[in-house]
């Protein structure tokens, strides 16, 4: 059974999984793909150590870095036969924040502190960022979903930004798609 890591709820259809045997018998077909429940299911299989290797991840997701090893015992009935379940985490994106002051030719500012927050309620390995020399934050490894950040500590001689600044990340997101914000 095919999942999302992270919702086991989620749709994983149309994965596709080589499988192959660890003790050199001949397959009768080693490509297969998820069902709609999200399921494969290789009948006929000869007692022996077998491996399934995702080849083809769903959109948005990591392909699986381990392969999946099972045995088949002899003698063995519909109530022993394994059941495997594995999870794909989603692939994670980025973002980049770049604080300038507006009234001095963009002029990049440093030392100025955000705070991170998701708005759907994901958890967060780090919260509070601060500008490199740069005036730039880039936040890595972040799930797909929506986040604000949100000004807490602004340079000396400037007001706080009194809004957050609302981003997001999509499903899938590419190196062209970061979202660069510029406050």
């Amino acid at each position: 059974r095919k999942v999302d890591a992270d919702n086991e709820n989620t749709t994983m259809s149309g994965v596709v999984f080589e499988l192959t045997s660890l003790d050199g018998l001949s397959l009768n077909e080693t490509t297969f793909t998820t069902n709609e429940e999200r399921k494969i299911i290789v009948d006929n299989l000869k007692p022996g150590k077998y491996q399934f290797t995702e080849v083809e991840a769903p959109f948005g997701y990591d392909l699986l870095e381990d392969p999946i090893d099972f045995e088949i015992i002899i003698g063995q009935t519909e109530l022993e036969i394994p059941a495997l379940t594995v999870g794909n985490e989603l692939t994670t994106g980025s973002v980049e924040l770049l604080k300038v002051d507006i009234d001095n030719e963009n002029a990049p500012l440093s030392g100025v502190v955000f705070e991170l927050a998701s708005l759907d309620g994901l958890n967060l390995e780090e919260t509070t960022f601060t500008t490199n020399e740069e005036g730039k934050i880039v936040v890595n490894n972040l799930k797909p979903g929506k986040y604000q950040f949100t000004e807490v500590a602004a340079p000396f001689g400037y007001d706080l930004l009194e809004e957050p600044i609302e981003f997001e990340i999509i499903k899938g997101q590419t190196e062209l798609e970061i979202p660069l914000l510029t406050v």
